[in-house]
C-alpha cells in the first residue's frame, strides 16, 4: 500500500538509522497492534522473533531484532510527534 514510502519521504532519519526505515518499522509495529490489539512496545519484538521469515519476505529487506527494540520505536514516536511533519 505505500504507507512505508510515505512515511520515509515525510519523516527522513538521519545517517546513524540503519536497519528498516522508519516506514517499515512502523508498518512492522502497525502489524503487530493490529494482530493482536497490543500496542506496547516492549511485547514487538518477541513478535517479530515469531514471524521473521514471514516479515522479510513481505517487506523483501531483512528484519533483525534491533529494528523493533524499544529504543527505535520510541524514536519512531519521537518522529511522528512532530506537529510540523
Amino acid at each position: 500500500m505505500g504507507r512505508a514510502a510515505l512515511l520515509d519521504q515525510h519523516f527522513p532519519t538521519h545517517g546513524n538509522w540503519q536497519g528498516l526505515s522508519l516506514g517499515e518499522v512502523t508498518t512492522v509495529w502497525l502489524a503487530h497492534v493490529l494482530s493482536g490489539g497490543d500496542h506496547r512496545m516492549n511485547h514487538v519484538q518477541p513478535w517479530v522473533e515469531r514471524r521473521l521469515e514471514k516479515l522479510q519476505n513481505c517487506l523483501g529487506e531483512t528484519v533483525a531484532r534491533r529494528d523493533v527494540n524499544d529504543d527505535w520505536l520510541a524514536a519512531v514516536l519521537h518522529e511522528l510527534s512532530d506537529d510540523e511533519k
